[in-house]
């Protein structure tokens, strides 16, 4: 008989499923409202770069700050770590993002070079800081997100997800036709904005009585991040590769993958909310009561899942997706990259493929206490994987870019694969 913890425990993922095909649904029209607007050309193409640049210091900063949060918190239940946590984060990403806007007009000089003669310096610079104001408010509430998922609170973390991209989309609306691409840029800091709200609401208590500086807690977290930190700042940039070489090729592709690789990126958002966020929580709940034949249980169960859920969107992808992306698109697409629609749906359905599974994998290393090590292999990978995305392109163009692609995600997440069954053989032979 199927017990009533187990009936809610499936209502509740359902229910998170749900909320995350929702917002899915308004990133994509966010998405679409934006191409539309802007069109495929210069000022989306500066955009994209810069949400690069934007993603990178997320990924880099702070998610590499994250991943130790939640395993911290889970260690020191019920010690009263949260509040310095918060003060331990923002006096990190702080200083960090005062850096970074000191140095955004070399940043725009160096990565919009292509652009130097068509974009307003000014204007990219304002677009630039505008997204690392929204990379600081992200960090600040980093330690709430912690609270929150090592409380288990998956559903209202996923409410306020939604309903800040839905805030993000009406502010787009309203406002795309009079501030332009600035409000493609600022949608992006006000849905940083809705969740520090939200939850700094829900933690405050908490957070205002154990807030203190802690200064044993700050080298922990510098401790356990230094490597992961330095290494990120390498293999983290595989974005801004991507665009910065696909801003040497003809006018529009950056536009055009950027796009592709923001839809795509919406369903990886749903497949991690799914398996990648909470695969964290239970991975180091396992490791923490040494339960490995559960975490390799778990382990098959999430990529088994994963690739049967990508063979049957491919499938749909492969028939429909050209179809629907020129149905969505402008009309005046650029004749030297009309051509390329289909191939780019289908060679970036590797991030949907490939990211999810590379997420798991993460989060089971981060539970084992093995950041450093993966920030090794990712390291080493990062190097292979540029070198051969330039000399792809370099032979082979718009193609060669899309394949590189394609081969380096496969890399890396072949090396992830190895270093995981390598540690976990480890783990299991010391128990």
């Amino acid at each position: 008989m199927i017990s009533l913890a187990k009936i809610i425990q499936h209502k509740n993922k359902l229910f998170i499923a749900g909320m995350s095909g929702m917002q899915v649904l308004v990133s994509f029209a966010t998405s679409v409202l934006i191409l539309n607007q802007l069109g495929l050309g210069a000022e989306l193409d500066v955009f994209y770069i810069a949400m690069a640049i934007f993603g990178f210091l997320y990924a880099s900063i702070n998610w590499s700050l994250s991943s130790i949060l939640v395993p911290y918190l889970v260690d020191h239940k019920d010690q009263g770590k949260e509040g310095a946590l918060f003060v331990t984060i923002a006096s990190i990403v702080t200083p960090i993002t005062a850096l970074v806007l000191m140095a955004s007009p070399l940043f725009a000089q160096v990565f919009f070079v292509n652009y130097l003669n068509i974009v307003p310096t000014n204007t990219m610079i304002t677009i630039l800081c505008i997204l690392i104001l929204a990379f600081w408010v992200d960090g600040i509430f980093l330690p709430l997100t912690a609270i929150i998922q090592a409380k288990g609170r998956f559903i209202f973390f996923y409410a306020v997800t939604l309903s800040a991209n839905v805030i993000g989309l009406v502010f787009t609306l309203f406002t795309i036709d009079i501030w332009g691409v600035y409000a493609a840029a600022i949608n992006q800091l006000i849905i940083k904005l809705v969740f520090l709200l939200a939850f700094g609401a829900a933690c405050l208590p908490i957070v205002i009585k154990t807030m203190r500086f802690d200064i044993e807690q700050i080298k922990h977290v510098i401790h356990n991040t230094k490597y992961i930190l330095a290494g990120s700042i390498l293999f983290r940039g595989d974005e801004i590769t991507d665009r910065f070489i696909a801003s040497f090729l003809p006018g529009g592709f950056v536009s055009l993958t950027g796009f592709v690789q923001r839809v795509y990126m919406g369903l990886v958002t749903v497949l991690n909310s799914a398996v990648g966020v909470p695969s964290l929580t239970i991975f180091s709940n396992y490791v923490k009561d040494k339960n490995y034949p559960a975490i390799q249980r778990t382990l098959k169960k999430y990529i088994a899942a994963l690739l049967v859920i990508d063979a049957i969107l491919f499938t749909a992808m492969f028939f429909a997706g050209e179809w629907l992306l020129r149905l969505i698109m402008p009309a005046d697409i650029p004749a030297e990259i009309n051509h390329m629609l289909h191939p780019t749906i289908l060679c970036l359905f590797a991030l949907v493929l490939l990211k999810p599974i590379r997420q798991v994998l993460y989060a089971l290393l981060m539970a084992l206490k093995k950041g450093t090590q993966s920030t090794a292999y990712d390291t080493v990978t990062f190097i292979i994987n540029t070198g051969i995305k330039i000399a792809m392109t370099l032979h082979w163009g718009m193609y060669g870019l899309l394949a590189a692609i394609i081969i380096t995600m496969l890399i890396s997440d072949s090396a992830k694969l190895y270093l995981v069954i390598k540690e976990l053989r480890k783990a299991i032979q010391s128990a």
